[in-house]
Formats: C-alpha cells, structure tokens, sequence
C-alpha cells in the first residue's frame, strides 16, 4: 500500500540524461586510467623482480637451417607458465615439488608474498606428467601456458660440419706424417749408402797406402784419402741435417695431431651436450597473487559492477515500496 506521507523527489528528466551520459564517459575513462596502471606496474614489478624473465628467447645459433633436404628434426622444447592463487608461498612449494618429483632441476626461484617464480629443466620423457601437475594446482581460468618448439637442426649439420673439417684435417695431417716418415727413411738410406761407400773406398785407401812405397803414389793416394774424408764430412752434416729437420716437422705434425684431437674431443662433447639439450624442456613457472575481487571478476559470468548495480536498483525499489526512501519523479 502506498504511503501518502512519502517524501518525493522531482529530477528534471534532462539535466538525469545529462549527469548519467557524464557518469558513464568519466567512469569509462577512469576504468581505462585504472587498468593501464595496474598493467603498467605489474609489468615493472616482474621485469624488476631477481631473475624474472619476460619472454622466452632461443640463443642466436637456433638459425634456419640452409640445407632443406635435410628433414631431421631436433625439437627443442620451453615451456612458460602463469598461475594466480590466494596463496602464493603454497604454490611456489608445490611447483617445486612437482620438479622434483620428475627429477628435474631448479635453476633459479624466487618466492614473496605476492609474486613467485621458478625456472627449471625437467626430462622431455616426464614433460607431460609435470605439465598436468602444475596445470591441477589452480583452476582452469587462472592458469594460462605458453610451449613452443624450435627445431635446431643447424646446430646439428654445424657440430657433424665441423666434425667432419676436423676428421679430414686429422686424416691429412696423418698422411703427412707418414709421407715425412718415408721420405725421411729413404733420404736416411740414401746418406748412409753413400757413407758406406766412402767408408769402403777410403779403408781401401788405405790399406793401399800402407803397401805403397813410391813417394809420388802415396801423395796421390794421400790427396784421395784427404778428399773421401771430405766427403764422409760432408754425408755426416747432411745426416745431421736430414735428421734435424724431420725431427721439427714430425715435431710440429704432432702438435697440429694433438690440436685436432683435442678439437674432436671437444666437439664430440658439444654433441652429447646437444643430444642431452634436446631431451631437456626448459620452463619458467610465475606465480601471481589474486585479490577477491579480481577472483569474483574470473568466475562471474557478467561484470561485477553489472550485478552491483542492478541488486542496488532492487534494494531501492523495494525500500521506496516500502516508504523508507523517497520517491524520485522525472519532470
């Protein structure tokens, strides 16, 4: 029943059209103010944070590969996350429990009140059981992810390239050595032959000289004497120097050896580090904290501020029904 002692209050139909067109503009304007705050200094807070890593970026030699009939494939696989929970302290726990138990590794975590990250590597072959664990620690509106894969067959064809230069290069340098070793054999042979000659012609020299007794033969066989002794001098430094000389170069074949030995040592490393790698997924995991309010905003099927709004339009319809507040007239 409608009270006749009920205040009333007549708004000029106008000026309401007006004040709520600028209601309306000024509360758009200040949500958009509001919202690029709010972005902007989330944004500082994880860039600012220890070890906070704001995009996922594959080092300069994941290239494209130039050989495109090589179709191998070398995934390398990362995987970033985001979850938001009332509890961020719980959830950061119960991400690094989850790389545990896959027997992964944390390589960097950090944990606060309101914000939380962990980067880690966890075995492609479990990559899968640890998505699904993480993916179950917060509902399904507040968990966003983020995998993508890049295939790193150019590092691949550049390890077996430079493989191949360094077998090549051993096999070259092995060849040389033994082509050294053979020449230096034959030449040795060559010089020694030669000294046995001289050595064989001056005891018969010699032998000759001490059966001689005109003096004019023994000058003649002294003066021969004199220049077989010449030449086995000369045949000795030619020795020497033949020896001196394969000894620095087989010296040098040797070192060139070891240097390519030791590059095949170590780019065999880099390609049971590569074989390794590719069998890793590296992840980050962040964790955000939520306010109620944001909370509701994620599982209301409309605004919020719609449901205010219309339960306060209904709360004064009734009040007004039932005479506690004024009546409001459009004029």
């Amino acid at each position: 029943m409608e009270n006749n002692n009920q205040k009333v209050i007549r708004i000029s139909r106008k000026k309401l059209i007006i004040t709520l067109v600028i209601l309306v503009v000024l509360g758009l304007g200040l949500r958009n103010v509001l919202q690029n705050t709010f972005s902007t200094a989330r944004m500082k807070s994880a860039s600012s944070a220890p070890g906070i890593e704001t995009g996922m970026a594959f080092p300069d030699y994941y290239n494209e590969p130039s050989d495109i009939t090589d179709t191998r494939e070398f995934l390398k696989t990362s995987y970033s996350a985001t979850l938001k929970t009332r509890d961020v302290t719980e959830v950061v726990k119960e991400v690094k429990n989850a790389v545990r138990d896959v027997e992964g590794r944390i390589d960097r975590m950090n944990s606060s009140e309101k914000y939380g990250q962990i980067s880690f590597v966890v075995p492609k072959s479990r990559f899968e059981e640890f998505r699904n664990e993480i993916e179950s620690l917060t509902y399904a509106k507040l968990y966003t992810e983020n995998i993508s894969s890049q295939n790193l067959l150019s590092q691949k064809q550049r390890i077996e390239g430079q493989t191949e230069n360094i077998l090549s290069t051993l096999a070259s340098l092995k060849k040389q050595k033994a082509d050294l070793a053979l020449k230096h054999t034959q030449a040795v042979n060559v010089i020694n032959r030669e000294i046995t000659r001289i050595r064989v012609e001056l005891a018969n020299v010699r032998v000759t000289i001490l059966g001689t007794i005109e003096l004019s033969a023994v000058t003649l066989l002294r003066e021969q004497e004199s220049i077989l002794m010449g030449q086995e001098i000369i045949q000795k430094q030619k020795l020497s120097g033949e020896n001196n000389n394969y000894t620095v170069q087989n010296q040098n074949l040797d070192r060139l050896i070891s240097n390519e030995n030791n590059n095949l040592t170590n780019i065999n490393k880099q390609d049971s580090q590569f074989a390794n790698n590719i069998e890793t997924v590296n992840g980050t995991v962040s964790v955000y904290w939520i306010s109620v309010w944001n909370l509701i905003k994620e599982f209301s099927p409309i605004n919020p501020w719609i449901l205010i709004i219309v339960i306060a339009i209904l709360g004064r319809y009734f009040l007004v029904r039932k005479g506690y507040l004024s009546r409001i007239e459009l004029v």
